[in-house]
């Protein structure tokens, strides 16, 4: 669980309104600031003592002067080289807090290396050095991991590569760890708790868990996909009911040679609008026009997606439901349970994914020549 608690470390402390602001390549702090401070540059120095909290943006990041608050920093390389007197949050490549942390250290970095005092250690990065100490609980996570400090507290530790217990560690708590292999203790170093050893951290699951998050994954996404789908096209039906009318007038109403001049139209929009799009984009003049088709084109494919389901729905009602109801009057609800019909025809093996794109294409045909005569005709006036 701590290991998601990391990310909640750095969140940004308490500040007071009132704060000094530095902006530029380089910045250097040589004076001290009444209030909170916050910098951002490529090269950032701070030399006079700060008051209060810190928060810092930087390539390349040195605080050489005493900070009487918190330090919050997202730097490429942090030194932080005298006393914090509240807690350490940084984000970045490497990262060395060589003073001493009145509150808690929370680092995420490529390379991490404490070695001074702090309360608890909460780290984690490629290559982790806790080489100070610790006054509460250590956490630490990385590929290559190394302890050789006094802790007081517990420690955890997850390496995927290598645990190193170092001659000078002293650890007045429990030590948990995870490796690939045990860590062979020093005669030197001192665990007055419980050495556990729970054996490599196994990140890939077993062939029986795979199947069965996979079972799961594909229900899961099914009902998903179900939902989207009643939603969709209930909603665009019940919006849009003179525009479903005209979509469903063209569709019973068409001879097999209009059914298949609408699945070619279909096709056509589907393949040549992308290319007609780019063709725009790279000409000077065409990039307005471009992006007007572009919305144009993923207006006319969404709605063919909704229409697509009630176009089944309307054959279900029409062939299926009003032997059953007596009632021919299609209605959004049919609409929905074609949408259902069509997602479940999709995942059937074979035939399924051919309906689909049937009904996806006829749909897209006849819906891009319903919103040509709106556009252009004065037809739907």
């Amino acid at each position: 669980m701590k290991r998601y608690l990391l990310l909640l470390a750095f969140f940004v402390p308490t500040l007071a309104l009132a704060a000094t602001l530095g902006a530029d390549k380089v910045v250097t702090v040589s004076v001290p600031p009444p209030d909170n401070t916050y910098l951002a540059g490529s090269s950032i120095h701070v030399e006079a003592p700060l008051p209060a909290d810190l928060s810092v943006a930087g390539t390349n990041v040195v605080l050489s002067a005493p900070i009487a608050g918190d330090v919050l920093a997202l730097s490429g390389t942090l030194e932080v080289e005298k006393p914090v007197e509240g807690d350490v949050r940084a984000l970045g490549g490497t990262l060395r807090i060589l003073g001493d942390v009145a509150g808690d250290i929370a680092a995420l970095g490529a390379r991490v290396v404490t070695i001074g005092k702090a309360r608890d250690l909460l780290i984690a990065g490629e290559s982790v050095e806790a080489n100070g100490s610790a006054t509460g609980d250590v956490v630490l996570y990385g590929v290559d991991v190394t302890i050789n400090g006094t802790y007081d507290g517990n420690v955890t530790v997850v390496a995927t590569n290598n645990f190193t217990v170092g001659d000078h560690a002293h650890i007045g708590g429990a030590l948990r760890y995870n490796a690939p292999t045990q860590v062979l203790i020093p005669a030197t170093a001192t665990v007055l708790g419980t050495v556990s050893y729970t054996g490599p951290y196994r990140y890939l699951p077993t062939n029986k868990e795979a199947n069965t998050f996979a079972f799961f994954g594909t229900g899961v996404f099914l009902i998903v996909r179900l939902l989207a789908a009643m939603i969709v096209t209930g909603v665009v039906v019940g919006i849009f009911p003179r525009a479903t009318t005209s979509i469903l007038d063209r569709f019973f109403t068409a001879t097999a040679r209009r059914t298949v001049l609408s699945l070619l139209l279909g096709l056509g929009v589907l393949l040549l609008t992308p290319v007609a799009i780019l063709l725009l984009l790279v000409s000077s003049a065409g990039v307005d026009v471009a992006f007007l088709l572009a919305a144009a084109f993923v207006t006319v494919v969404l709605f063919s997606a909704a229409f697509a389901g009630a176009l089944l729905g309307a054959l279900l009602r029409k062939h299926l439901l009003s032997r059953i109801s007596g009632n021919l009057e299609f209605t959004w609800k049919d609409a929905v349970l074609g949408a259902v019909a069509l997602t479940l025809i999709r995942t059937t093996p074979g035939i399924g994914p051919l309906v689909y794109s049937f009904f996806i294409l006829l749909s897209l045909g006849i819906v891009s020549v319903v919103a040509y005569r709106f556009a252009f005709t004065t037809e739907y006036e």
